[in-house]
This record gives structure tokens, sequence and C-alpha cells, in this order.
């Protein structure tokens, strides 16, 4: 589930209508006029995401910048592992993403980090920026359909058992697996 999702339900619990648009599959700029605020998680900047800026504060909204890693700034980039790449192509290329979504966040109203140190680090890094923790979570969905994997289990769910479920979405997160792994 995307990041975003957060709070885009939380606006809808509260009342609001909230949608979310994956970009590239559709282009922002079609959408971006229409709404009063635009979440953008770990959004590149570049010239479609600069017309549908300036499109959406043309019409007065706000631009929130959500993020749960450090793809923030340049200055944490063998922080992120990817000094662990061993194609310096795909080094540089991360090195520009990471250029990128420093832009993004410069560009920003607000940003949703995911954890407190990661809020600490924005700050440090973006100070004139506000900075607010929203935190990752599971969804209501996810909690039943992990309920029923564990009702269909053999031998159901054990009370001395430690289960977790590990999310990684690029291969430099792997080196924080393997530390635990022999756990």
């Amino acid at each position: 589930r995307y990041r975003c999702e957060h709070p885009m339900l939380d606006l809808q619990r509260a009342g609001y209508a909230s949608r979310l648009v994956v970009w590239p599959a559709n282009d922002p700029r079609d959408y971006a006029a229409n709404f009063e605020l635009l979440c953008l998680q770990r959004v590149p900047w570049g010239p479609v995401l600069e017309k549908t800026v300036d499109s959406a504060r043309a019409k007065g909204a706000k631009i929130i910048f959500d993020v749960d890693d450090l793809l923030i700034h340049e200055r944490f980039f063998d922080e992120l592992g990817a000094h662990i790449l061993d194609d310096p192509v795909e080094r540089e290329l991360t090195r520009g993403h990471v250029r990128q979504m420093q832009a993004t966040i410069e560009r920003a109203d607000l940003v949703f980090a995911s954890t407190e140190s990661l809020a600490a680090l924005l700050r440090e890094a973006f100070p004139k920026t506000p900075v607010r923790v929203v935190r990752n979570r599971a969804s209501q969905r996810m909690v039943e359909l992990a309920e029923r994997a564990v009702a269909r289990s053999p031998g159901g769910a054990r009370e001395d058992a430690v289960v977790f479920g590990y999310f990684s979405g690029t291969k430099t997160h792997d080196h924080h697996l393997a530390m635990i792994a022999p756990s």
C-alpha cells in the first residue's frame, strides 16, 4: 500500500474528499487544479511536477511532501545504503534521484515524515520547511488479511512466536534485513 494513503484515509475519515492519483500512470496535471492540497509521496522534481505544482498553487493549493526514508538530501546519500550499489551508473542515477527529491522538498509547504528521527533530519536539512510526523501503519484491510492468514495456518498462531513482516522497496535495504536474519 502506498504511504500516501495514510493522510488520504485520515482526510476521508474527517469528512473530506480525497483521491489517490498514481503517477506516472496518470498525468497529475489533469488533477492539480481540482485539489486544495497535494500530498506528494516521494515524487521527484522535474518538468511535469513543476507544471503540476504551479497549476495547483495558482488555485491556492498547498503542497505536502511525504517521505519514509533518507531520499531527502544528498548529504544522507551514503546512509541510504546507495554506496553499496556496485554499478556506478545505478549509483549516479540514485544520487540524481535524491537531488530531485531534495528539490521537491525545497518547494513544499509542509513535509510528512514517518518517524521522529527522520523528522529531525528533515528539520536540520530544511529549516524553513515545517515537518510533521505521520507514522507508517497497516490498513484495516491488511490487518484483516493477516488475521485470515493466521487462522488458516496449521496450528493457528503460537503464543510464544514473534512474527513480523519486512517490506523492502529497494535492494539498498537488504542489508537491514540481513542484520536481523540470524535472530
